[in-house]
Formats: structure tokens, sequence, C-alpha cells
């Protein structure tokens, strides 16, 4: 008896089965708008697979854009970090020529006045240490009256020996 229900059973399942996939097959038609209008109520975006490819593609010939962008965009780094570096080579190489000045040093002037004057074109940065200097050295006595010429960043020592003479 057991075997009977069982086989009943089975038969029962499979004509289920059977017309189940009839209705779905036949009789349920549901409308492609609706589902894309469910899907897109649900926040999904409804793409066809035509559309999807082209989209992909598209995709595909930006980021080349973008790489070729990039590759461009590091030669012409290169190529200024090259002409910065050519700069710096041609500045390196032709060295700065130091500013000249020409001082007047006219009869009647003390060492004080000679100072002053030689500030004023910063030639020296502190008059009391130039005076002391020329001084210590004995150098006030043979300063000269003319016009001398300078450079900026000249030491004590050249300045008295420009003076001097």
């Amino acid at each position: 008896m057991n075997n009977i229900k069982l086989r009943f059973f089975g038969a029962g399942m499979l004509l289920v089965a059977v017309v189940l996939f009839i209705y779905v097959q036949f009789f349920d038609k549901t409308d492609q708008e609706e589902v894309k209008n469910a899907l897109e109520k649900d926040g999904f975006t409804v793409v066809a697979t035509d559309e999807f490819q082209g989209l992909k593609d598209k995709v595909k010939q930006l980021e080349q854009e973008k790489e070729q962008l990039i590759a461009e965009q590091q030669k012409t780094e290169d190529k200024q970090s090259e002409e910065q570096t050519k700069e710096e080579e041609t500045k390196e190489e032709e060295p700065e020529q130091p500013e000249k000045v020409v001082v007047k040093i006219e009869s009647g002037m003390s060492l004080s006045d000679i100072a002053d004057r030689l500030k004023e074109h910063q030639i020296i940065e502190d008059t009391k240490a130039f005076k002391d200097f020329m001084i210590e050295k004995e150098y006030e006595r043979y300063v000269q009256i003319g016009d001398f010429e300078f450079t900026k960043g000249m030491s004590l020592e050249e300045i008295a020996d420009v003076i001097t003479r």
C-alpha cells in the first residue's frame, strides 16, 4: 500500500510541473515594459544589450585617450624639466658679474665720510668695522682722492687696497 501512495504522489508532482510549464509558456505574458518600469522604480537602469556593448566600447576608447593624454603630459613635463635643467646649467656656467659701483673720494673727506659713502653704495655693511679696520691696519693715512671702482661683496682688505693705491 505504501508503494501505491508513493507512485500517486510522484505522478501528482509530475502533473503539477507539466501544468505550470504550459501556463508559463503559453498564458503568462508579463509585459517587458512592466518589468522595466518595476526595475527602474527600484533604482536599476535597464539597457539593451547592443547599447551596453556600445557603452563598453566608449569606455575603452576614453581610457585609451586618457592614457595618451597622460603620456603627452609626461613628455611635456620631461621637456620642461630638461629645459629648466639646461637653463640652470647655463646660469651656473656663466658666473654672474658682480655689480660694479664707482665711488668718488674727495679732498677733505674724513674716514667717517668715506665709510658713510661706501655704506650708501652698499659696498660695506658696518661703518664702525670699516673704520676700526682702517685704523688698526694704519691704512687711514694712505687714502687717495679720486674715483674708485668697487664690486659688492669685497672684503675690507680689498676695499682698503683699492682706496690706498
